[in-house]
């Protein structure tokens, strides 16, 4: 089985007679062989996912040989693993087993985490080939466990939240503009325990990087469909960045402009985040070797930054921060860090093709202002 396994690593999808006799052996290994021998062949049909996902027979002979090697504690990240290449390498035929692959999400015990949001990423892109009005069925579905586990207000609740954030991150559905989204739903069940995390997990930046991140998903898959949001998503934040200053805020704020840009009765709530990011950022940079200390800061800053002046050019030029925001932008650009210089001048390079190509005199002129002062 071991010399199997080598073998089939680096055999072409031609090969497909020497695939199958691998493949056959691998199925004979029954739940009463040795232990190893049991891992190695679940391992074997992971590697013939390509062979196995083009012949249904197979593929349900295979389906029922992992759910019946799933009951053993020992084999279950194997199965899972070998489950999740399946479903990348036949995610159109896996959705007649769609049922299968959700019960298992719902019932599966002992499966390390990273194992098991891999396998929710991809069963959430399975449900995209059912049609739209099934999908939320089926999303509400895989959320469901992790959403009951966070309404017990858990002390750590953020691997719940990293099954979130693997549903969304995984679906990638069409949706016209004006249908709303099969993760709707669950993005307005989801944000009370997303917004509670946010404040007892501020100590920890890594937890707030999660956090954030499925924010980020949950933003872009269902964003402008769900404007009520804006308001107390930016408080949040604000309350957040005031109490531990990290630079994933200031990334998943810039996220939060393209999202709601556009819409003219969010712009004041959108300047209202800019102007309360500001102060706490400039306290953090202005201080004795901020920049040098704090590069993450300056290049999320900064990309916030650009957003707001591609999208909302002339009220953020006129903004009073804005001379700051010049200053500090002239300095980053002797930093080392490649990422917080290319964002200072990706900065002063949106100022400048914005000022170039505003219809308005008057603030044509004070973004010409804004660009001649940077490159002085």
């Amino acid at each position: 089985i071991n010399a199997e396994y080598g073998v089939i690593k680096i055999l072409s999808r031609s090969d497909t007679d020497i695939v199958m006799r691998y493949l056959n052996a691998a199925l004979c290994i029954t739940s009463t062989s040795n232990l190893n021998l049991r891992v190695m062949s679940v391992k074997v049909l992971g590697e013939c996912a390509e062979w196995i996902t083009v012949d249904q027979k197979v593929l349900n002979h295979v389906l029922q040989k992992l759910l019946g090697e799933l009951a053993d504690k020992k084999l279950a990240r194997h199965c899972i693993k070998t489950l999740e290449k399946l479903c990348q390498m036949g995610a159109e035929v896996l959705q007649a087993h769609l049922e299968l692959l959700i019960q298992i999400i719902e019932q599966a015990e002992d499966v390390p985490h990273n194992v098991f949001t891999a396998f929710i990423e991809c069963v959430s892109g399975i449900c995209c080939y059912k049609p739209l009005p099934e999908q939320a069925q089926y999303l509400n579905r895989i959320a469901a466990r992790s959403l009951q586990n966070l309404a017990k207000q858990p002390p750590d609740p953020v691997k719940d939240i990293d099954n979130i954030s693997s549903l969304f991150r995984g679906y990638k559905g069409e949706v016209a503009p004006t249908d709303e989204s099969p993760l709707q739903a669950v993005f307005v069940a989801a944000w009370p325990h997303l917004s509670a995390a946010l404040i007892t997990c501020a100590g920890s930046v890594n937890n707030t990087e999660r956090i954030c991140r499925c924010i980020r998903y949950c933003l872009r898959a269902v964003g402008k469909r769900c404007p009520d949001i804006l308001a107390p998503l930016a408080e949040k934040l604000i309350q957040l960045y005031n109490i531990k200053s990290h630079s994933c805020v200031l990334y998943l704020s810039s996220v939060i402009v393209d999202e709601f840009s556009g819409d003219a009765r969010l712009e004041e709530g959108l300047l209202g985040l800019f102007s309360a990011m500001g102060p706490k950022t400039f306290e953090i940079l202005s201080a004795q070797h901020g920049l040098e200390r704090n590069p993450d800061t300056v290049d999320d800053f900064y990309r916030l930054c650009s957003r707001y002046v591609q999208h909302l050019g002339a009220r953020v030029v006129a903004s009073p921060i804005m001379t700051h925001l010049v200053d500090i932008a002239t300095n980053c650009l002797a930093l080392q860090h490649k990422d917080a210089q290319c964002s200072a001048i990706k900065f002063i390079d949106t100022i400048l093709q914005r000022a170039a190509g505003d219809k308005c005199s008057h603030s044509l002129e004070q973004m010409k202002r804004k660009g001649q002062d940077m490159v002085c």
